[in-house]
């Protein structure tokens, strides 16, 4: 079985890096370098993946800077995603279990009732997770180092889609 799966990448506005999602007057590109010239309205960093939840407050579920979710596109011949303003509301669900397998992806949509997850319990006896949001998937975050292991599904309804080409 061939899955074709392609990891995003997360961008977090005003964080240093080595790689930049610049946002120009109407138009995204994505940098290793800032050139004066660029004349960058807002300024997106990349960032481990796993470490967006530094950027999400888990309490109250809103994002506390703005996010951008990216992955390869090589039909446009650059990036596709969108875009998470600052303080954008989030429904977090939280899937736990000692194996898990989602077969959702970021950038699909889902309702509520939905399927979003299998897991595996102590007892091995294969579990459905079932979705309490609905609206696009931003981010799945895995944590696999934590026992029982878990993902945090990411899920919002107020997003910008974004098209970044890249600056070599």
């Amino acid at each position: 079985m061939k899955v074709d799966y392609v990891f995003p990448e997360a961008y977090v506005e005003g964080v240093e890096s080595h790689k930049y999602l610049c946002s120009l007057d109407d138009s995204y590109i994505v940098t290793t370098t800032i050139y004066k010239d660029l004349n960058c309205k807002k300024l997106y960093g990349l960032v481990p993946y796993e470490k967006t939840m530094e950027y999400i407050d888990l309490v109250e579920a809103y994002t506390k800077r703005s996010i951008a979710v990216l992955w390869s596109d090589k039909s446009k011949g650059g990036y596709t995603g969108y875009l998470l303003g600052e303080k954008t509301p989030l429904c977090l669900q939280e899937v736990r279990g000692s194996s898990i397998y989602v077969p959702r992806r970021e950038g699909d949509t889902i309702r509520v009732g939905e399927y979003v997850a299998y897991t595996v319990s102590g007892k091995m006896e294969v579990r459905k997770v079932k979705s309490k949001c609905e609206g696009l998937i931003a981010l799945i975050i895995d944590r696999p180092w934590e026992e029982p292991r878990r993902t945090l599904l990411v899920v919002v309804s107020e997003y910008r889609e974004i098209n970044a080409g890249e600056n070599t």
